[in-house]
């Protein structure tokens, strides 16, 4: 498991590559792994930006770096492009993280899914 929690966005773009989705958010550019289109990846860490182990607080966090990225980010959703919030607990965090309605609703603002794994598989 993870040291630190953070919350990756991710970007998985059909048709421009992960510099071109970087110069588009305007954030540190932190994937792993950025082969060219058809499957550029992008990649953001909120651990850059939050230190604390509150899925909530990263969330907040994230967004309001996106806030000003909404239409960036819808035309990528038009265009097929995957945008995924994925959270890594760190290895002290209990097994299970909440949403608030208000993290909930953010979210949903800004059509993004969330993919939840607190505890590693047995």
């Amino acid at each position: 498991m993870h040291e630190y929690s953070t919350a990756l966005l991710q970007i998985v773009s059909t048709k421009m590559s992960a510099d071109e989705l970087a110069e588009g958010l305007s954030l540190p550019n932190a994937a792993r792994q950025q082969p060219p289109p058809p499957h550029s990846y992008f990649g953001f860490e909120t651990k850059t930006i939050c230190s604390s182990d509150d899925l909530n607080a990263h969330i907040d966090v994230l967004l309001s770096k996106l806030s000003f990225k909404k239409g960036f980010l819808k035309e990528r959703q038009l265009s097929g492009d995957e945008i995924t919030v994925i959270w890594f607990a760190n290895s002290q965090k209990a097994p299970f993280s909440i949403l608030t309605p208000n993290s909930m609703k953010a979210l949903a603002d800004f059509n993004l899914s969330i993919l939840i794994k607190n505890s590693p598989a047995q």
